[in-house]
């Protein structure tokens, strides 16, 4: 084999290792299991930020969690009563609309990561609310953390809910 043949061969082999190894990692990086958020969920007051809210006396959170689908079911109690709502999401970018409180919400979901987050915007009293939830599981998934982010005409204010499993 001549000197000029021989590097060329070397070279396809090196390219051909090269892309073997991209394409083992990128396999290695999709087949990495998303977190499940699914559980009874209850919520540390300590450790949460309602930002210019009032806290409510207690929350509940039951988390049904079969990619792309996201259901909750929380239950808060507040100074005016016990609230119960039931809500559906999708992960796979599909618009879910939603009932809370007698307003419709359209809510858009999509994973940057291991972070669940959805895009809300809703009509409250017929003023237009934008809200970004972003989900996080840490120690273990025995700690969630929820990011919430909203935009209003009065401006922009974030809260922070930190939840640990039953």
């Amino acid at each position: 084999m001549s000197s000029l043949r021989f590097r060329r061969f070397l070279l396809s082999q090196v390219i051909l290792v090269a892309a073997a190894s991209v394409c083992s990692i990128a396999l290695a990086a999709q087949s990495k299991p998303r977190p499940n958020f699914s559980g009874e969920w209850t919520l540390v007051l300590e450790k949460s930020d309602f930002g210019p809210a009032p806290p409510p006396a207690s929350m509940s959170r039951s988390i049904t969690h079969a990619d792309p689908s996201l259901k909750y079911v929380t239950v808060q109690r507040t100074t005016a009563g016990e609230t119960k709502t039931e809500t559906v999401f999708s992960t796979d970018g599909k618009p879910q609309k939603n009932a809370v409180q007698g307003n419709q919400m359209v809510t858009t979901g999509k994973w940057e990561a291991d972070v669940i987050v959805l895009s809300s915007t809703m009509e409250v009293q017929g003023v237009s609310v934008s809200m970004e939830e972003r989900l996080a599981l840490s120690e273990g998934g025995k700690t969630l953390t929820v990011t919430r982010s909203f935009t209003t005409p009065d401006g922009p204010f974030t809260m922070k809910y930190v939840l640990v499993k039953k």
